[in-house]
C-alpha cells in the first residue's frame, strides 16, 4: 500500500534530476500533482501582495536552486520519496502525519511538550516572519526539530492549521540537514493533513522551490546567519491561503480544505518544536531546538524570528507586538518575549531554542 501511494504522486514526470546530497527531484507537470485532481489551478492570486526587500544577513537558498536552477515552465520540482524511506512507515497515514507517533504538539492545547513559541490572538488574514536556518542535533531518526509559523483557527469546529518553516526529520527525509516544509490539518492532526505534496492539499505553482528540499547554506555560531522570509496570506477573492518565500509565490492551500480558516485566522504562532518519544523513566532527548542553544545566548548563537508581522482584517501589515511567549518545558527549550526594534531591520523579534537533555533538563 505504501509503495503504491509513493508511485501515485511520483509518476508521470517529464524528467528527474539527482542532487549532490542524493535527493532525486522529479519535474512534474503542474496539472499532474495530487492536489489538482478534479480541481482548477489558481496561478496567481488576483490581489498579490507585493514583494518586499529585506535587510537580511544572507538568503539561504536551496540545493536544487544552486545545482539545477528550476524545472521547465508549467512543471514543478517534487522530492521523490524512495521505497527505503516509505518502508520506515507502516501505514500511509503515518507517512502523512506530522509525526509518525501521533504525539505531535497540538496548538492551543493545554500540554505542549518540546515547544518554545510566541502567540497572538485576534482576527488575521496572514502573517510574515524571517527565520534563521540552523542544523541542530537530532538524537534519533524518529525525532524531529523544526522552526516555523502557524496560522490557526478552531472557531467553527475542529482545529485547522497552516504551517511552514524548516525541519530536520531523518526518518522522513533521510539525512540530518534542515529542509523546507509546509503542513496543514483540518481536524487537529487526526485524519487530515500532510507534509508538502504527499496528499491532496497544498497546490504548488513555483518551478523553483522544492518542498522538502535541502538548504544550500545554514547558520553557524559567530558567523553568517542564513535566513528565509515566509509569508502566508489569504486571497480575498478565492479565500485560498498563499505562501510566499522571499517574495516568490510558491503555491496555496485551497480554501476548500478548511472550515475554520475559510474567513481568516484567530491565532498566529511563531517558534520551534521538537517531537520525541518520551518513555517513562528514560531521560529527555538530546535533540536540540533552533540552534541547540538557549535564547539567552542571543544573536549569532541562538535561533531567532524577526520582522514578524501580521495582516489585519483590513489587509494592512502590522508589527506583531504583544505576542505572548510560552514553553512547556522551559528548562529544555524556551522562547523570549517579543521585543521591538526601533529601526526597520528587526522589527518585532524573539529568540528561541534549547539543547534538550542536561542536568537541568533530566
Amino acid at each position: 500500500q505504501i509503495i503504491r501511494f509513493v508511485f501515485s504522486f511520483s509518476d508521470p514526470c517529464e524528467h528527474d534530476l539527482q542532487l549532490s546530497n542524493g535527493d532525486i527531484i522529479l519535474c512534474v507537470p503542474i496539472k499532474n500533482q495530487l492536489s489538482l485532481r478534479n480541481q482548477t489551478l489558481q496561478l496567481l492570486p488576483p490581489q498579490m501582495m507585493s514583494k518586499q526587500e529585506h535587510n537580511r544577513s544572507e538568503n539561504s537558498g536551496q540545493l536544487f536552486g544552486l545545482e539545477v536552477g528550476s524545472c521547465k515552465e508549467n512543471t514543478i520540482p517534487v522530492l521523490h520519496t524512495s521505497n527505503t524511506i516509505a518502508a520506515r512507515f507502516d501505514s500511509v497515514r503515518k507517512l502523512t502525519k506530522k509525526h509518525s507517533s501521533g504525539k505531535n504538539r497540538v496548538p492551543l492545547a493545554d500540554e505542549e511538550p518540546g515547544h518554545g513559541y510566541n502567540q497572538l490572538n485576534g482576527n488575521f488574514r496572514g502573517m510574515e516572519t524571517t527565520i534563521n536556518v540552523w542544523e541542530p542535533y537530532v538524537e534519533k531518526t524518529s525525532e524531529f526539530s523544526l522552526a516555523q509559523l502557524w496560522i490557526i483557527s478552531k472557531k467553527l469546529g475542529p482545529l485547522n492549521t497552516i504551517e511552514a518553516g524548516w525541519q530536520i526529520y531523518p526518518k522522513f527525509y533521510g539525512g540530518t540537514g534542515p529542509r523546507l516544509f509546509v503542513y496543514w490539518t483540518a481536524d487537529g492532526y487526526d485524519k487530515t493533513g500532510c507534509y508538502n505534496l504527499r496528499c491532496q492539499g497544498f497546490v504548488q505553482t513555483s518551478n523553483k522551490y522544492v518542498l522538502g528540499g535541502s538548504f544550500s547554506s545554514v547558520s553557524t555560531p559567530d558567523s553568517t546567519q542564513y535566513e528565509k522570509t515566509l509569508r502566508v496570506f489569504q486571497d480575498d477573492s478565492s479565500k485560498n491561503w498563499w505562501l510566499q518565500i522571499d517574495g516568490e509565490s510558491i503555491g496555496y492551500w485551497p480554501a476548500s480544505l478548511f472550515q475554520s480558516l475559510q474567513n481568516g485566522a484567530e491565532t498566529l504562532e511563531a517558534g520551534g518544536e521538537v517531537c520525541y518519544d518520551k518513555e517513562s523513566g528514560v531521560r529527555h532527548t538530546k535533540t536540540g531546538m533552533g540552534s541547540g542553544e538557549f535564547p539567552s545566548q542571543g544573536y549569532l548563537k541562538a535561533a531567532y524570528q524577526r520582522r514578524i508581522q501580521y495582516l489585519d482584517s483590513n489587509g494592512v501589515m502590522q508589527p506583531a507586538i504583544g505576542m505572548k511567549s510560552g514553553a512547556e518545558v522551559p528548562k529544555c527549550y524556551t522562547a523570549t518575549s517579543v521585543a521591538a526594534d526601533k529601526g526597520d531591520d528587526w522589527g518585532a523579534y524573539f529568540f528561541f531554542g534549547g539543547p534538550g537533555y542536561s542536568n537541568k533538563c533530566p
